[in-house]
């Protein structure tokens, strides 16, 4: 399917082609830690941690998306919400693309926050610390957008609908799959709908049009359980069950 950034970050036109900030591609003051958030993060599960660093990777690409409109960008995106779900979905943004192209005050935060997505996707289905990543994601996408205002007031309705969904179990620090419609304030999304949006979202995927999607085939030879783009709430929960 073709790449649509969600309603809630064109509510506000941020792709200003003015760069209001400054950009250097050696620095780290873009990671800088905001410890209140950083705590909050804590409190949900890994899978919503995960999934609240791609929406607000989807905040910054459209902010750029005015000059860097490549679609490598959205096909990267619909392999992360996929990731989320299982990893075998797909690749982590690092694995494919070239660092040594992805540099300056466009193409440098969109490497960044790819880069940040892949691996706190990685770090929520393997058990470790996504909130780290998702945390720097906030604090650039502070950075970048012309004004924050917008994306701050969506952060807090959003994360006190995954504070009220997904809080973290401490025997299932996963949790339930996030399905995009979750982290959309306007969406009454409920819980029990899970499966079939994720059904819908997956049936909508085109692996073969997509680099950042692994075709079916692949994800069995690789010892994927289950129908590849087909899901199970009851069999991921099941699995998640020893």
């Amino acid at each position: 399917m073709a790449y649509q950034p969600p309603a809630y970050v064109r509510v506000v036109d941020s792709r200003d082609p003015h760069l209001a900030f400054e950009w250097d591609d050696w620095s780290d003051e873009e990671e800088a830690l905001e410890k209140d958030f950083y705590a909050r993060l804590k409190g949900i599960s890994h899978r919503a941690c995960a999934a609240f660093g791609i929406a607000t990777a989807e905040w910054i690409l459209y902010r750029f998306s005015a000059l860097e409109p490549t679609p490598v960008l959205g096909d990267f995106i619909e392999s992360a919400w996929a990731q989320e779900i299982a990893l075998q979905y797909g690749h982590a943004w690092h694995e494919i693309a070239d660092d040594d192209a992805w540099v300056g005050p466009v193409r440098g935060p969109i490497h960044n926050v790819l880069m940040w997505i892949s691996d706190a996707i990685a770090d929520a289905i393997e058990g470790a610390n996504p909130m780290l990543f998702t945390s720097w994601a906030a604090s650039l996408a502070q950075i970048v957008l012309p004004d924050p205002a917008p994306y701050l007031a969506w952060r807090e309705k959003v994360m006190a609908r995954l504070e009220a969904l997904y809080p973290r179990e401490p025997l299932d620090s996963l949790g339930d799959v996030v399905p995009r419609e979750a982290l959309d304030p306007l969406f009454e999304f409920r819980s029990e709908d899970t499966e079939p949006l994720v059904n819908h979202f997956l049936s909508r995927l085109d692996p073969g049009g997509n680099v950042y999607l692994a075709p079916p085939e692949t994800m069995l030879e690789e010892g994927f359980e289950g129908t590849p783009y087909v899901f199970s709430l009851d069999a991921d929960r099941a699995a998640r069950s020893f």
